[in-house]
């Protein structure tokens, strides 16, 4: 078995609890039933526990202090960038479902899919039609030729449609959309871990070395510290979860100014599914801004299966 971890991607949530898990009970168990191995001559440790406390206090110090650095920096990065208040035209063609975790700050809104399906409609993948409260989607065979598929379109052209959980408003609907989503945003460096995972780390693998010479000879508790330091790391991150990088808040301003644009221009608040023909991106992006509160809604409830119709078309209903 092998288990992949890149930098700044921490390591699945339950291999890193198990390393946490099995190096706390080690540490635990090696201090207080194992006890010291006896060696004549030997002091508890290989370095006093006053040592190691002056060794890592001015590590941990400035480590915290680089992190309010951080945060100091990526607040200045909007007022350097100029952004104005109003755009009338998409900032970029970027990906709708990054765009979605942009302006969700990092999560993934139910809105996500029901933009990517207009993006995929208005490229010529599917063919979206409104039949009195109903929306009919069926596969178009002759796509654009200068659309290319993302995984996020590959996703949402499999399940068609989001669900909405009712408590976290999150995405459960396509398979894997969500971490697609949050995965181009990583790689784009929009969206990064709020706590970062590489430094962090250091500093835990540090530390542990340095208790860890400090109870030398509680060897049971010894190796507890180094699966603790290396498991703890990669959980304190999944429970942080994501942040927009100094760019991503940028982008994000850059988004939202062009909600505004849109929502002042108006004409979109009433256009159903079907308009994407005639909007394009503007509906696309209009769903996610709140500028087109009808295609969205009708995009983002459960999805049905009609019996009478073909297979390869998809009809979503409204309640």
């Amino acid at each position: 078995m092998t288990v992949r971890v890149s930098r700044g991607r921490p390591m699945p949530p339950i291999f890193a609890s198990l390393l946490v898990l099995v190096g706390a009970a080690m540490v635990v168990y090696g201090i207080a039933v194992v006890g010291r191995i006896e060696v004549p001559g030997t002091s508890v440790g290989a370095i006093p526990m006053w040592l190691a406390v002056i060794i890592l206090v001015p590590i941990w110090f400035f480590y915290l202090r680089s992190l309010v650095r951080a945060a100091r920096t990526r607040r200045r990065a909007i007022a350097d960038a100029g952004v104005p208040d109003t755009l009338t035209e998409p900032p970029s063609q970027e990906d709708p479902a990054v765009v979605a975790v942009l302006l969700a700050r990092g999560s993934v809104p139910a809105e996500a899919a029901a933009a990517t399906t207009l993006a995929v409609a208005a490229a010529g993948w599917i063919d979206i039609q409104e039949v009195g409260d109903r929306v009919v989607v069926s596969f178009d065979e002759t796509p654009s030729d200068k659309f290319v598929a993302s995984a996020t379109d590959t996703a949402v052209e499999q399940a068609l449609a989001a669900r909405r959980d009712p408590t976290t408003g999150d995405v459960t609907g396509p398979p894997l959309y969500a971490a697609y989503a949050r995965g181009r945003a990583v790689a784009a460096g929009l969206v990064e871990p709020r706590v970062p995972l590489v430094v962090l780390m250091l500093v835990c693998i540090l530390t542990a070395t340095v208790v860890a010479l400090a109870i030398f000879w509680y060897v049971m508790a010894f190796v507890g510290l180094i699966l603790l330091a290396n498991g703890l790391p990669h959980l304190l991150v999944q429970v942080g979860g994501y942040r927009l990088s100094g760019t991503g808040l940028v982008e994000r301003a850059r988004w939202v100014a062009f909600g505004r644009g849109l929502r002042e221009r108006g004409g979109l608040a009433e256009v159903g599914p079907g308009g994407v023909a005639v909007w394009g991106p503007y509906l696309v992006y209009g769903v996610l801004l709140g500028a087109a509160p009808r295609a969205a809604e009708a995009l983002t409830p459960d999805v049905g299966r009609a019996a009478e119709l073909p297979s390869d078309v998809m009809v979503f209903t409204t309640d």
